[in-house]
């Protein structure tokens, strides 16, 4: 009975952890960034581009988000994949 108070703190800590690393993933999954770094790991540590260029491209024509909110988030996305 000595140990509840400090049980009782732990239990709240472990509960807080758990709370912030299931909406941790919960955003990883819902945007997609396993996916968006395996293009960016496949951009940096090879030469040839064209496949991360077809998966960047079927991306940006997926509905997955709406176009406002990447635009609120990350200003007008745009540009030649091929630079």
């Amino acid at each position: 009975m000595d140990n509840y108070p400090q049980f009782k703190k732990m239990s709240g800590t472990v509960s807080k952890h758990v709370t912030v690393v299931g909406e941790l993933s919960r955003l990883v999954s819902e945007r997609q960034l396993m996916e968006v770094s395996e293009v960016e790991q496949e951009l940096a540590c090879q030469n040839d581009h064209s496949s991360a260029q077809q998966v960047t491209a079927s991306r940006c024509t997926a509905p997955c988000r709406k176009t406002a909110e990447l635009t609120e988030n990350h200003g007008n996305i745009s540009g030649n994949l091929n630079d």
